[in-house]
């Protein structure tokens, strides 16, 4: 059942189910912080969401532990505990959560990012297209586009778009889809799991 449809459906369904578990765990340990407000464990800055994500990764890193985990209700149980452990780890006694305090109203939106255009910002760029030039298998097309997404994503504040590429590359937004999935493709293929 390992890998097989059935078995990936079973897991997105226990991280639906594990995502439930945290947002009662939150809940119950008054986490919240308000109806306008994320609810995110300040100070390590996780969400039910990312307790619930990384319990079922940290199963799926260590399943060959757990032999006779093959049902979902086996994998769930398993997956809770892990979840319920993390948890508490972060939520003992004297752990950030308690000694960060929240910020002043309208501090996170004064908050500044280092301008683009300082020098060490192409530096910075550089270093970040030469992690993923090795995808590119030589290709001069596919280089150019992870330059350019490396050179975006250092400038600019909002999320990197394909327009944002397509425009600096003078090509069409479809190009920039093909070539974003020859660089998937690469990238998924070198990765084992």
């Amino acid at each position: 059942m390992a890998d097989s449809a059935q078995y990936q459906e079973a897991l997105l369904n226990n991280l639906r189910k594990l995502t439930a578990v945290a947002f009662n765990l939150f809940r119950k340990h008054q986490l919240f912080g308000g109806i306008k407000s994320e609810p995110v464990l300040k100070g390590i800055g996780k969400s039910p969401q990312d307790f619930a994500a990384d319990a079922l990764t940290e199963f799926l890193a260590t399943r060959d532990r757990y032999p006779k985990a093959k049902s979902e209700v086996e994998i769930f149980a398993i997956a809770v505990t892990i979840l319920k452990r993390d948890f508490l780890d972060a939520v003992s006694r004297n752990h950030a959560y308690l000694r960060s305090k929240d910020g002043a109203e309208g501090e996170i939106e004064n908050f500044s990012v280092p301008d683009g255009d300082h020098p060490s910002s192409q530096f910075d760029a550089e270093d970040l297209a030469r992690k993923f030039y090795r995808f590119a298998d030589g290709k001069q097309d596919l280089k150019d586009l992870i330059d350019a997404a490396a050179m975006l994503s250092t400038k600019q504040r909002e999320i990197l778009k394909r327009s944002d590429l397509a425009d600096l590359l003078g090509i069409s937004v479809e190009e920039v889809t093909r070539k974003n999935n020859r660089l998937n493709y690469r990238f998924h293929a070198e990765d084992e799991s």
